[in-house]
């Protein structure tokens, strides 16, 4: 129970920091007040960074974030050694059924698999909010921390374009997305216990791995939904950035809905959504889970277990 809260409290740290550094090049221009509440409840675990770091290397304080990303993991790291306990995904089940107890370089390395797992969520997460508001024509120019979102999420996919040829944004997400996906699934594997236990159960960890992201990805969209279900019925001022960003990333999703099932809308209430959200969860979500049943039923036939 008390690891279950702290490890909710650094994923909500981390989260900010990783807000924080996409952010952090336009610091010093004019926020909205979300900006402005998340460079103040980063700020103090930044600092101390910032005092050790050279003077004038401004590329490595844009990266400072990242670094109190680093430390916070450790910190956590520390937490599952002292308390030993950690996240309960399959590396950790793993390291249960063969290990009588958890080394502090095994927790740490649990610690950096979930943080890098999370890290790729997040921007797998942002880089699709990019695309849905770029194809919906909603202009930042307005609020400088959305302009720095929009100019580092457009970074990596002239990055992707370099080795995927294309001007279609929709193909430049879904490739850029696709490589975060299987480079962030491999990496956590290497920095999970399979690095201590030996390469047969790198498979399974990598599986693990990146069914989970896909399934974190779609409980994330499910309240994404949610959330502009909610701004729809309680009136939000639908001229606000972020309630445009929300409309955004769920309206092309919820119209399919509203196109097959005309039926559903009875005078002002539309029931189109419900079947949305059973189709999301746990439609999907039941199907991934299937899927990743069947492929470890198929590796633990292949699979010498140590």
């Amino acid at each position: 129970m008390l690891f279950t809260i702290l490890n909710f409290f650094f994923t909500v740290i981390i989260v900010i920091l990783f807000v924080r550094y996409f952010v952090e090049k336009y610091r010093f221009y004019g926020f909205g007040p979300i900006m402005v509440s998340v460079v103040t409840l980063t700020e103090r675990l930044i600092r101390p960074l910032k005092q050790i770091a050279p003077k004038g290397a401004h590329r490595l304080e844009e990266n400072m974030p990242l670094a109190a990303i680093g430390v916070i993991l450790v910190i956590r790291g520390l937490a599952i050694w002292a308390l030993g306990s950690g996240p309960l995904d399959a590396a950790a089940f793993i390291h249960q059924q063969n290990s009588g107890g958890v080394s502090i370089l095994s927790a740490m390395a649990l610690s950096f698999s979930q943080g890098i797992l999370l890290v790729v969520e997040l921007l797998i997460a942002f880089l699709f909010a990019s695309v849905m508001v770029s194809r919906r024509g909603i202009s930042m120019s307005g609020n400088a921390g959305f302009m720095c979102f929009q100019e580092r999420t457009f970074a990596v996919f002239r990055w992707t374009q370099q080795y995927f040829k294309s001007n279609n944004l929709m193909s430049l997400f879904l490739a850029s997305s696709s490589l975060a996906l299987i480079a962030g699934s491999v990496l956590a594997s290497l920095f999970s216990l399979t690095f201590f236990y030996g390469s047969s159960f790198f498979y399974m960890t990598f599986i693990a791995y990146l069914f989970d992201v896909l399934l974190a990805l779609l409980y994330v969209y499910w309240m994404v939904l949610l959330l502009a279900i909610l701004s729809s019925w309680i009136g939000a001022d639908q001229f606000s950035i972020v309630v445009q960003i929300v409309r955004a990333m769920a309206d092309p999703y919820l119209n399919i809905f509203r196109r097959w099932m005309p039926w559903a809308r009875i005078d002002f209430i539309d029931l189109s959504p419900i079947f949305a959200f059973l189709c999301l969860n746990p439609g999907l979500v039941y199907l991934l889970m299937w899927m990743q049943q069947m492929v470890f039923q198929n590796l633990r036939g292949s699979i010498q277990w140590i």
